[in-house]
């Protein structure tokens, strides 16, 4: 029962389009049904926009994340903190870790 409430919940998760106040439109899409979309928000400073991705596997993942913000690009993609501070580029080339929560920054 568990497995299958969690992979409905990734089915709905891995294409997702959101419309969020002061941020437009966004659409983002994962490859994996691994890692889950957990939370999505316009960044406070206003140039870009925060989300949250668990890996819910007991192994690495790859992930392909792509993003759509009125129909532009993403021009940078950077780990963040709570606090919105960006601490480094992402990878997205390389693997994501295990039961891992990630914070991305994109920057739009």
């Amino acid at each position: 029962m568990k497995k299958n409430i969690l992979n409905l919940l990734t089915k709905i998760a891995n294409s997702v389009q959101l419309s969020l106040p002061y941020c437009g439109a966004l659409k983002v899409s994962l490859n994996d049904e691994n890692i889950l979309l957990t939370a999505v928000k316009p960044a406070l400073s206003g140039n870009g926009i925060i989300v949250r991705l668990y890996n819910v596997s007991s192994s690495g993942q790859k992930l392909q994340l792509k993003c759509n913000h009125h129909n532009r690009r993403v021009s940078q993609i950077h780990l963040s903190n709570a606090r919105e501070k960006m601490i480094e580029p992402f990878d997205l080339q390389g693997l994501w870790p295990a039961f891992s929560l990630k914070t991305l920054f994109i920057l739009v």
